[in-house]
């Protein structure tokens, strides 16, 4: 994906989110990316420049490091429901798109919030076994 791509189709959802989201609740967000090229993290490029322009700050974390990264929670959870979806293999294009949109509908707030609350410990563990990847007792 280029970083042209992702900053015209996809930064800005998740920059009108942030936007709908501050006005809503009346408090500031974060953005929080992994380490993609396209998303201009280590290159100065449009996708810095969009962040900027919104005034969208990246939620800073380790590089490589998925065990600190609570947007991983979220995807774990979506994972693991995708994996137990049987048949999988032989649906349609339609009919992929509209079990991974359920799928992901059915993610609830308390869910991704119970995972993120697994932080502290998973930050003791990781500074306990030398930075090893770890599984959590929900990750």
């Amino acid at each position: 994906m280029t970083q042209h791509y992702y900053s015209e189709r996809l930064l800005l959802v998740y920059l009108n989110a942030i936007a709908h989201a501050r006005k809503a609740h009346g408090h500031d967000f974060v953005l929080v990316e992994d380490g993609d090229p396209s998303h201009g993290m280590k290159k100065p490029g449009l996708a810095q420049r969009k962040r900027k322009a919104w005034s969208v700050e990246n939620l800073v974390h380790p590089p490589s490091s998925p065990d600190l990264n609570p947007s991983e929670a979220a995807w774990n959870i979506f994972k693991q429901r995708m994996r137990q979806v049987k048949g999988l293999i032989y649906y349609s294009e339609d009919d992929l798109q509209a079990k991974i949109d359920e799928v992901w509908a059915g993610i609830t707030l308390s869910e991704v919030q119970d995972r993120i609350a697994d932080m502290p410990e998973r930050c003791y563990i990781l500074a306990n076994n030398g930075g090893k990847r770890i599984k959590g007792r929900k990750w």
